[in-house]
């Protein structure tokens, strides 16, 4: 569940995210995810995520950011307009950290 990815484009009322994250894990259930099956997670602040994110952010630079493509489609999509921050740019970073911390696709 992925509630710190939102903030990403809810900042300005994150108080809207923990109850989209709620109706989010109900429509999953209604739909017959099996939560015997798939492990629905909650990223709490502590679980390693947002320090792995700075680390890698330190460490990427910024030209392979601007590489990919959804970064590449917004920008033509709002043009000047945009806010083309750390916010926006380094979203496949969290991403990364996320499939990273949780060793997302390794068998058990």
């Amino acid at each position: 569940m992925a509630d710190w990815h939102a903030l990403t484009t809810h900042y300005e009322d994150p108080h809207i995210i923990e109850e989209s994250v709620w109706d989010m894990v109900v429509d999953w259930l209604a739909a017959g995810v099996d939560p015997n099956n798939a492990t629905p997670v909650y990223p709490v602040p502590h679980t390693g995520t947002c320090e792995l994110h700075v680390l890698l952010s330190m460490i990427t630079p910024l030209s392979w950011l601007e590489r990919v493509p959804s970064y590449k489609d917004q920008q033509l999509q709002l043009g000047d307009s945009g806010s083309f921050d750390l916010r926006f740019s380094g979203y496949p970073l969290l991403q990364s950290a996320d499939i990273l911390i949780y060793r997302a696709g390794m068998c058990r």
